[in-house]
């Protein structure tokens, strides 16, 4: 006949039966640790300059493990050749003002999926690539800084947010292309691009500024420039194709 367990008998199997659970999870993580090839950002691997928290001078794959609090520039990436994954977490200033969340010198450098905000003041900045060229951008939001992002030359920033800068929104250099992107309340302009360039399958809305600017040989389309203060989608010499602009102070 089966026989009955006694509460403790339970307890204790159960006991057993975690303590093995445990050890496959602590395998796991171990497997997971030996598996990773991209380089954490931290102190050790990533080591601070006298300006920057951080600062990636290799080439190479780095990921954030976890929220950024910053009381100064946070991250310097001066290496070409490099992806930073934030990996869902925020950079945060969390004291002061007039800094930069994260600066860009080397080319061909791509930073990805995570939050950006809080870098006010005058000449606080998100993301900051204004000197560099060919660099990717995606999947950003970037939020309550004085200046959103700036890049130089032949950049690609595809889905981003930016939102209530303290100037401009999303400033790309020449030959560049902004994709699917939001850009609200931003002052400054919400979006702006140099010359030979694409603006596709945006939104910009609310700047007491222009909602979309584009300089010579840029095609702008599919895009909606709405409720700002001068000009909703604007350029001359510049293809406007399938966009809706209304609610602006110009046109």
């Amino acid at each position: 006949a089966p026989t009955m367990l006694t509460l403790d008998q339970i307890g204790a199997k159960s006991d057993q039966a975690n303590a093995k659970l445990d050890q496959l999870n602590t395998k796991a993580d171990s497997i997971n640790a030996s598996t990773e090839k991209r380089i954490p950002v931290d102190a050790t691997h990533t080591p601070a300059d006298a300006t920057h928290q951080f600062v990636i001078s290799a080439p190479g794959s780095y990921y954030l493990t976890g929220n950024i609090l910053a009381t100064g520039d946070a991250i310097l990436i001066s290496a070409n050749n490099v992806t930073l994954d934030l990996n869902g977490f925020s950079i945060i200033l969390s004291l002061g003002s007039n800094k930069t969340a994260v600066t860009v010198t080397g080319t061909h450098v791509v930073v990805r999926n995570g939050t950006i905000r809080d870098w006010g003041g005058i000449s606080g900045i998100g993301l900051n690539a204004s000197l560099s060229n060919t660099n990717t951008f995606e999947r950003l939001s970037i939020t309550g800084c004085g200046t959103g992002l700036e890049c130089g030359q032949y950049c690609h920033v595809q889905n981003c947010f930016v939102d209530s800068s303290g100037s401009s929104g999303i400033s790309a250099g020449n030959k560049s292309v902004v994709e699917d992107c939001v850009a609200n309340n931003n002052p400054g302009g919400n979006i702006s691009v140099g010359q030979y360039s694409v603006v596709r399958h945006c939104i910009a809305t609310n700047s007491s500024g222009s909602g979309i600017f584009a300089q010579d040989g840029s095609v702008v389309q599919d895009c909606i420039g709405s409720a700002n203060g001068n000009s909703g989608i604007s350029g001359t010499g510049v293809l406007i194709a399938n966009c809706r602009a209304d609610g602006n102070g110009t046109y």
